[in-house]
């Protein structure tokens, strides 16, 4: 009773006591005093009266006092959102509220996520400002609605209100390489950069963890995005790594961590789906296509619908919506027209491909085509394979150049045609035909068809000169010259090889003189004969067979020699003489009756000649005494380019070798200068003794050389001197005669042994009778 003085007094069952100010007593029952700055819970009440300072009661009943725990109603920075502090941490933070006691008070303060589990991250240095603000340093988190805890002496408040900054998605790969983005793919492990995902459970599946793949920038209202699944962080604040599906070609990444989630999406593209191969690919496919496809690659993307268009495979400017996919494969059940190897795309919803080189259609393929005036004019080349439909270009080359500039133009499948083409001539010129199926960036080619050909030249008549018949010189061998007119022979000096053969050989200095109708060439080979056949090559082309045939000049007699004979069994050896009997020739070996002698020749001034005579069979020259000269020669020809031995066979008798002399030479017919291989035997007996002669013809000026036997005798000779000349054979490398000539008299063979141009040698048939008709046939 009566007022109550306040005293400290020691409490010994706290470690500090607090005394009230200006306690009043109501009544015996009640005591009103002001509370001293205090926290906690459980404190000890003492009643004392004091009387005098050494004369104090003290109540002996204690009671529980509590004061109220703390309360928390706000924090700082929390405003605006990007002011939030960042999952790492280490920010000084305010906490806002009541009941945190006086200055200085011990305290605890933890921000975690609801759902954490002791040991909780605790928020360090924490100073209690006063009785409503507390300062400390954040820890690192993540997420949103994290609680704040304030611990003062047991007691507890708390406030699910703390906002880490919300995650934020940066980037994305794979596991395996940073540098790659995801393919499109189902169930693929993808990796997920940013920043403020935090450190909870790092290396742990957390269902806290998501991402979403949405389509748009926006965060998802509804499940209109999928849901990465087996997500967790793998490095602190900055990576996450889930499996995902590919639900969208460009989809937005959203990261949701402990109930913060990203507000802007990131957009990424996946991997572009690559082609490697197709089937089929082996040119089977028919342009009209209609058969299915199988496109293999990777990326194409899962086999579930991804809420877009199927992919589109591309055939050169065509396409078809695959009816089958999967990441790996797509198959188009049709394959739409086309032409040629066609580049091939994929696009997945919209993400295209790298073109793949190529799927190969059957064709172009050309098969055949028209011939062309050598004046040029309209060309067409036949298929199949060119397509269904006209492709956007079209060209023809010929030996590679463009030989329808823009003028090319496509008929049907079967059928391309170019209105003209240039002069030329020729044939088995390489075409191919080029159609451009846009965006095709490397146009599809036919094969090389080497059989374009120009029409085949034909001659319509001879020219030869004013007799009708061409010039030949047998000496030189020449002929000549010739004029052909027809067609398609080129253009005028034309640098294409002109060649023109009479009965197969070749004619010389051939020009084509007007365009494509007028050959002239001034050599041609000398020859005999009827209906030969002429043909003109220009460029390799040949004109028809039997399209003109020639005929040289007839044969002419116009003496023999000897004229007549006396009526006999055969064997008489006849020359005839004349012009156009055709080139000389010689078996490989005949004997050749001297025919050529004399008793006196004017070059010669010999008081003496003794005739030459024959006698069984030997030519037998000299065979008389005193001074003189006996001589004969025969005349060979030299077959154009041949060589030539010439051989006989001597028997002589001969004693007086002061004054006799046997001489054997050759010379010039036409200049009758000796020229070399002179034989010059001793006088003496001679018998069957050979000898042989090979001129030299580079060293004569014409084509006639005569072999000379010469007997001479000077002085007093003391007895007479004889030569018998028999088996005079000519060796030549013309072993045949394809000329088809023959002699005949009266209609009976005269067999040939020797020809030249005008002259020709036979072994006349039995016969009698004046006016026999000889016939020399060419």
């Amino acid at each position: 009773t009566g007022p109550i003085t306040p005293h400290t007094t020691t409490d010994t069952d706290r470690a500090a006591s607090w005394h009230s100010s200006g306690a009043t007593t109501v009544d015996d029952h009640t005591i009103i005093c002001t509370a001293p700055p205090g926290t906690g819970h459980t404190h000890t009440i003492k009643v004392k009266s004091i009387k005098s300072d050494t004369n104090t009661i003290s109540s002996s009943a204690y009671a529980a006092f509590t004061y109220a725990a703390p309360s928390i109603t706000d924090y700082s920075p929390n405003s605006p959102s990007s002011a939030l502090i960042h999952t790492s941490g280490g920010v000084t933070v305010s906490i806002e509220g009541e009941n945190f006691g006086p200055a200085g008070t011990t305290i605890e303060v933890h921000i975690a996520h609801s759902t954490a589990t002791p040991p909780l991250a605790s928020c360090t240095s924490p100073v209690v400002v006063n009785d409503t603000l507390i300062t400390c340093t954040a820890p690192a988190g993540t997420g949103s609605n994290n609680r704040i805890t304030v611990i003062i002496d047991d007691l507890t408040g708390t406030a699910d209100i703390f906002d880490y900054h919300a995650p934020t998605v940066t980037y994305v790969s794979i596991p395996a390489d940073d540098t790659k983005q995801p393919a499109p793919r189902s169930g693929i492990d993808t990796v997920f950069w940013g920043e403020d995902f935090g450190n909870a459970n790092i290396g742990t599946v957390d269902s806290n963890i998501q991402i979403y793949l949405g389509n748009s920038s926006t965060y998802p209202t509804s499940l209109d995005a999928s849901v990465c699944i087996n997500c967790k962080i793998i490095t602190a604040d900055h990576k996450i790594q889930c499996t995902c599906n590919a639900p969208h070609p460009h989809p937005y990444a959203f990261a949701d961590v402990y109930d913060a989630h990203s507000s802007d999406g990131y957009q990424f593209d996946y991997q572009a789906p690559v082609i490697t191969g197709t089937i089929p690919n082996d040119g089977s496919m028919p342009t009209s296509g209609g058969s299915p496809v199988t496109v293999l690659g990777s990326n194409f993307g899962p086999n579930t619908a991804w809420g877009v268009a199927s992919p589109i495979l591309t055939f050169g400017k065509r396409n078809c919506t695959a009816s089958i996919y999967s990441d790996t494969t797509a198959v188009c059940d049709s394959a739409p027209a086309g032409l040629g190897d066609t580049a091939l795309w994929i696009t997945v919803a919209s993400v295209g491909s790298a073109e793949f080189d190529y799927f190969e259609y059957a064709g172009p393929v050309i098969t055949g085509s028209s011939e062309v005036p050598t004046t040029g004019g309209p060309f067409t080349i036949y298929g199949p394979f060119f397509g269904e439909t006209a492709p956007d270009t079209l060209s023809i080359t010929i030996d590679g150049i463009d030989a329808c500039p823009n003028q090319a133009v496509w008929v049907d499948t079967y059928t391309a045609y170019c209105p003209s083409i240039d002069p030329g001539t020729g044939a088995d010129h390489e075409v191919v035909l080029i159609l451009d199926a846009a965006p095709t960036p490397s146009p599809p080619a036919s094969n090389a068809y080497t059989s374009m050909k120009y029409q085949n030249p034909v001659i319509y008549a001879v020219d030869t000169g004013a007799n009708g018949y061409m010039a030949q010189d047998w000496v030189t061998g020449v002929g000549g010259p010739l004029k052909l007119t027809g067609n398609n022979f080129g253009v005028a000096n034309t640098d294409k090889p002109i060649l023109v053969t009479v009965n197969y050989e070749l004619c010389q200095n051939c020009m084509v003189t007007s365009d494509n109708t007028v050959i002239k060439c001034s050599v041609c080979p000398v020859g005999t004969g009827k209906s030969l056949q002429l043909t003109v090559i220009v460029d390799g082309q040949h004109s028809p067979l039997n399209n003109i045939t020639y005929n040289y000049e007839s044969p002419s007699v116009t003496s023999t020699n000897p004229v007549s004979s006396t009526p006999t069994p055969g064997g008489t050896g006849v020359t005839i003489y004349g012009s156009n009997f055709g080139p000389a020739s010689y078996p490989v070996a005949y004997d050749l009756v001297l025919r050529k002698w004399y008793t006196s020749l004017a070059e010669f001034s010999y008081s003496h000649w003794e005739p030459v005579t024959v006698s069984n069979n030997k030519l037998v020259i000299g065979g008389f005494s005193g001074a003189g000269l006996s001589y004969a020669y025969e005349t060979v020809y030299i077959p154009p380019s041949s060589n030539l031995k010439i051989s006989f066979k001597m028997d002589s008798a001969c004693q007086d070798t002061a004054n006799t002399a046997f001489t054997v030479f050759t010379r010039d017919s036409a200049t009758k200068v000796l020229i070399d291989s002179i034989i010059a035997p001793s006088c003496a007996d001679h018998t069957d003794e050979y000898h042989s002669i090979t001129p030299t013809l580079s060293s004569y000026t014409s084509r006639n050389i005569d072999v000379v036997f010469q007997v001479k005798q000077t002085g007093t000779p003391t007895s007479s001197a004889t030569i018998y000349i028999s088996h005079f054979h000519v060796y030549a490398n013309i072993t045949n005669d394809n000329h088809n000539r023959s002699v005949s008299i009266y209609n009976k063979p005269c067999p040939a042994i020797w020809w030249s141009p005008t002259e020709v040698v036979c072994t006349a048939p039995p016969g009698v009778g004046l006016f026999n008709n000889l016939e020399v046939n060419v």
